[in-house]
């Protein structure tokens, strides 16, 4: 029998699948929002995970966010699940996206989606989380590696969360990284069933089938990463509304490692994916693009991996000698 987040998974995947389609994700990077396709999502109930509607809410949350990274999403579910759980109940409407930005105090904010989207938590980087409205005329459009309308914006502050939410936005991250590296590993392993050379497919050449190995070794180590530190938070006893705090140090160390594989397996997938594709991976007519230069963007946002190895030498480190036999060997 499949258990909620399976059913979950496959039912989310069969849909974006049907909606999410290149002619949509063109249409999203010109600037058109795709209202009929949030809409339905938010008739799903995605946007309520933290709000009761479900018994394991973190895994859920991790599906959808993979599913939203698999299939590129141009929409920031991701971003709104996880508003879901650092905003107070009253601040919070499933109906309304929000986005989920880096900001600094006196600093103008990158908004994304500006007519659609009109509040955002910014996240400083000493982890603090920050309710933000924009403030008058937003600035000249400008784009990300994503290709996501993005508009600098001043912006007045609501209240402010001790949460250490760089941390859990870093780990939302890594889960769309994870489902868009199993994106490109498809992508490229049917590229290398198809295309032939020498009169055989290149996929047939050892030296392609040793690149699609170390490409589904990154994958398949960011994916188990990002399950471990989700399964962490559902068995934690943090809170999940209004401005949670991370006090469990095993689940911080899970977050890191979280965006650290999905960070390093990123950069080699990518490099391996359009290696494997040669030119045609490059053009705006392939779909490759959509992924890797999510991708991309992706693994600087948040703290990239190199950052996330220093706090987690770091974290170890003041745990004392005595605890590191025990992080290592240890999953409970």
């Amino acid at each position: 029998m499949q258990d909620d987040a399976t059913i979950l998974n496959d039912t989310l995947d069969r849909l974006l699948s049907a909606r999410v389609t290149p002619g949509l994700l063109r249409a999203a990077e010109e600037g058109t929002w795709p209202g009929a396709l949030w809409q339905e999502l938010v008739g799903l109930g995605l946007t309520e995970i933290f709000r009761g509607m479900s018994d394991r809410p973190w895994r859920d949350a991790a599906v959808v966010m993979r599913m939203a990274g698999r299939h590129a999403l141009p929409l920031p579910l991701p971003e709104t699940i996880l508003a879901s759980a650092l905003l107070p109940e009253e601040e919070f409407d499933p109906l309304e996206p929000i986005a989920i930005i880096a900001w600094e105090e006196g600093e103008e904010a990158a908004w994304p989606w500006p007519d659609q989207v009109r509040r955002a938590i910014g996240i400083s980087r000493d982890g603090t989380a920050h309710w933000l409205a924009r403030e008058g005329e937003i600035g000249a459009p400008a784009r990300s590696l994503t290709r996501e309308p993005r508009h600098a914006a001043r912006v007045k502050r609501g209240f402010s969360s001790g949460a250490d939410a760089r941390l859990l936005a870093a780990l939302m991250r890594a889960a769309q990284m994870a489902g868009a590296i199993e994106r490109v590993l498809a992508l490229t392993v049917e590229h290398a069933r198809t295309r032939v050379q020498f009169g055989k497919a290149i996929s047939a050449f050892q030296a392609v089938q040793h690149q699609l190995a170390v490409l589904a070794g990154n994958a398949a180590a960011a994916a188990a990463s990002v399950d471990a530190a989700f399964a962490r938070q559902d068995r934690s006893e943090m809170p999940v509304r209004g401005g949670m705090a991370v006090r469990d140090t095993m689940a911080e160390r899970d977050m890191m490692v979280a965006k650290i594989h999905a960070g390093e397996a990123a950069g080699l997938g990518a490099a391996i994916a359009h290696q494997l594709h040669g030119a045609i991976g490059f053009t705006d007519e392939h779909t490759l693009h959509f992924y890797t230069r999510r991708l991309w963007s992706w693994r600087a946002q948040f703290g990239n991996e190199s950052e996330w190895a220093r706090e987690l030498g770091r974290t170890i480190c003041a745990a004392g000698a005595d605890s590191l036999w025990l992080a290592i060997a240890t999953r409970d």
